[in-house]
């Protein structure tokens, strides 16, 4: 072989070697300077950064209401003395009640939800919107659940009580929601059954005593609330019921008049806050 082929020989392993050696550098530098990250833009630990998905690391943002409680033009208060509709006094020593099944349209009229979550329910699971809060004259903040979708939306639609599927869900199970619970104040133990609503009532202000009414019922509750969710970031709904439209047709004298009043104006109730 002449020194020439040789030299061609030597060359062409010398360039070989530093490709190949340029090559493993390109791959370790490459691995080496990756990150690991959420890469769901609808999270709110979106990592812009990243270039590698990481695993089950994603949070996404939560939906919470913000609920003010008013009597017309005030705010509600236990304390209150309120009148009748034949103008006898009675108070409402406590008021607790269920709001669920929340969605909320766009201009489109497509529905929108929290995300889903799975339940035992009679040997099986049950899928559902784990939106479902225990509202308390006394609290007015609540979490609905987490987002996923940023739309801009114009009505909000929920139900006052519970939907009868969940009626399959044991309450003495243990790990399950409290709302769900026979510990739960909606509970009525009488029917052996979750109420929709729970009030304890001084019909008679001139003597301490008192009579708890569980009420059983599935009411739609729809109002305009134009928003604009921002993808990667929690929301507040604000909002106000009015519970002078419940109880405006309440006759101390006729305890079942609580349920009619109730059902006949809790529609009409909620509003967007100003």
């Amino acid at each position: 072989m002449s020194q020439t082929i040789k030299r061609i020989c030597l060359f062409k392993k010398h360039v070989a070697f530093f490709l190949l050696t340029v090559v493993i550098i390109f791959i370790q530098e490459s691995c080496a300077s990756r990150v690991e990250g959420c890469l769901d833009i609808a999270a709110a630990n979106f990592d812009f950064s990243a270039d590698r998905s990481c695993e089950d690391c994603c949070t996404y943002p939560m939906l919470s209401i913000s609920l003010s409680q008013k009597w017309s033009d005030r705010n509600f208060s236990t304390a209150d003395i309120l009148k009748d509709m034949n103008g006898l006094p009675y108070k409402i020593n406590d008021l607790k009640y269920f709001l669920s099944s929340w969605y909320w349209l766009d201009s489109d009229l497509h529905r929108y939800t929290v995300d889903s979550a799975e339940i035992a329910c009679s040997g099986g699971f049950l899928s559902y919107t784990p939106d479902i809060i225990l509202v308390d004259s006394r609290q007015f903040q609540y979490s609905l659940g987490t987002i996923r979708l940023s739309p801009v939306i114009d009505s909000i639609d929920l139900r006052l009580g519970l939907l009868t599927d969940l009626d399959c869900i044991d309450g003495t199970s243990t790990g399950i929601p409290s709302v769900f619970s026979i510990n739960s104040p909606l509970w009525d133990k009488q029917t052996a059954s979750r109420a929709s609503l729970r009030l304890v009532l001084q019909l008679d202000t001139a003597i301490q005593i008192f009579d708890t009414l569980y009420i059983h019922t599935l009411q739609n509750i729809g109002f305009r609330y134009d928003l604009d969710f921002e993808t990667g970031r929690s929301t507040t709904i604000n909002m106000t019921v009015d519970y002078d439209k419940w109880f405006s047709n309440v006759d101390v004298h006729e305890p079942n008049s609580f349920q009619s009043s109730i059902e006949s104006g809790v529609k009409d109730s909620f509003y967007k806050s100003p």
